[in-house]
């Protein structure tokens, strides 16, 4: 029988193992289902661009990805990397849904232009749908169409034209300055600027069928055009030699600044500190200066006010135990205290309680201004009390008075009717001063 009932428990206790394991698993396959169906940032997406900046990291570059949060410092920041994923660089009306199949954020054209013009800047074109970043997948089928892609270049007053010559992969050569020779981009379904004869810009990238990317030279800033964004992104990077072509461009183009890869929509102004003025101590004088001395001197003045009133009212500083009972003398008075109770003396212990007492009630209420040396502080607490109530201070007088006459023959009840008696006039004095004074 025992071994029936062992065996159902040991069922039991594997069927309830079995049961934790399937909802551990189905907690675990709910939070891996969750985990992947959370949409990742653009910049991780097959489209995006942070495989760029881990990969010139990596060979030494300084790269970094911008999405805000401060200003660029043009003395550090060499070169803006700057990638279109809209088809429509105006900002969005207000309650307009976004339906478009080539817009990732919104950005403008008057941004774009002030980007360009406060930095040198790499501009890269868009060319997928953004079904390319949801899915993860890039196909021919997902391309955008060219009249979209094409958009922002008229939108930026850029005189270049966009071709698709071929749907399979292709490979273009690269003549960068300073770059090793024979490298190859290679692009699937490329997207190419159309040969352009202007003189200010010089092809880099390119082929017979077009170029892949521009070099524009203005008086101030240098601009680049790339047509294709698979040369930089995550999803073309480690095709044919594209990923020796951006370290390439990022030397050449950045020289020994930062490469900044923006991916923000809006315009900051670059931080320039050359203009800032210098912080001298000369400064800080100037909080003293007409009318501002004033107030110091009034402050000074409020402040002698205070010491000189405050040594009238308490009398000067007290070195630490003057005013009140030091720890010595503490034990010393329960010494004596002890001796007196074991000799019977009654008397003489009610009168060293008075005057400690006594001392203890003038340090509370006055920080011993009262009481200097060998003063007597039954006497010193009613002199203090006097002036402000001289019926209590006349009530702690006859208390005092008695305790003083006792002898040790009147007993323990009488003893302890004259204590009682000297307390309750040492309390009514602490409670008359300690009262605020009643406004007239």
């Amino acid at each position: 029988m025992s071994s029936r009932a062992n065996a159902a428990a040991g069922s039991r206790g594997g069927a309830g193992l079995t049961v934790a394991l399937a909802l551990g698993g189905l907690v675990a396959l709910a939070l891996v289902f969750a985990f992947w169906q959370t949409p990742k940032p653009l910049h991780r997406t097959a489209t995006g661009h942070q495989g760029l900046v881990a990969w010139l990291e990596d060979q030494g570059a300084e790269a970094e990805l911008f999405r805000g949060g401060w200003r660029l410092r043009p003395e550090t920041a060499g070169l803006r990397i700057l990638p279109l994923f809209d088809s429509h660089l105006l900002s969005r009306d207000a309650g307009e849904e976004d339906q478009r199949a080539m817009e990732e954020y919104d950005i403008a054209a008057w941004v774009v232009r002030r980007k360009i013009a406060s930095l040198d800047t790499l501009l890269i074109l868009p060319k997928w749908q953004r079904v390319v970043r949801q899915r993860g997948i890039a196909h021919e089928s997902l391309l955008g169409p060219m009249e979209d892609a094409a958009r922002p270049l008229r939108q930026l007053e850029i005189k270049q034209r966009l071709i698709r010559p071929g749907r399979g992969y292709q490979t273009f050569a690269a003549t960068i300055p300073d770059a090793p020779m024979g490298l190859e981009a290679g692009l699937y379904a490329p997207q190419l600027f159309a040969r352009s004869s202007n003189p200010a810009c010089t092809s880099w990238i390119g082929g017979p069928a077009g170029d892949l990317l521009l070099v524009c030279e203005a008086e101030e800033r240098r601009t680049a055009y790339l047509s294709d964004p698979d040369l930089l992104n995550n999803h073309g990077l480690n095709h044919a030699d594209n990923a020796r072509i951006a370290l390439a461009l990022g030397a050449a183009l950045a020289g020994d600044g930062q490469i900044v890869v923006d991916y923000t929509n809006v315009f900051l102004p670059p931080r320039d500190d050359s203009d800032r003025p210098e912080r001298s101590w000369s400064e800080l004088l100037r909080f003293f200066d007409w009318p501002l001395s004033l107030l110091w001197i009034g402050a000074g003045l409020l402040l002698l006010l205070s010491l000189w009133r405050s040594g009238i009212r308490f009398g000067s500083a007290l070195r630490p135990f003057e005013d009140e009972i030091r720890p010595t003398k503490a034990v010393s008075v329960g010494a004596r205290a002890r001796l007196l109770r074991l000799a019977g003396a009654d008397a003489e212990l009610l009168r060293a309680y008075a005057r400690t007492r006594a001392s203890v009630a003038l340090s509370q209420l006055y920080g011993g201004a009262g009481r200097r040396g060998g003063a007597d502080p039954i006497a010193a607490l009613a002199s203090q009390a006097a002036h402000l109530k001289p019926e209590a201070a006349e009530g702690l007088r006859r208390a005092a008075a008695e305790v003083g006459r006792a002898t040790s023959a009147l007993g323990g009840a009488e003893i302890l009717r004259r204590l009682h008696t000297f307390e309750t006039a040492i309390e009514q004095i602490l409670h008359d001063l300690r009262r605020p004074s009643n406004p007239r």
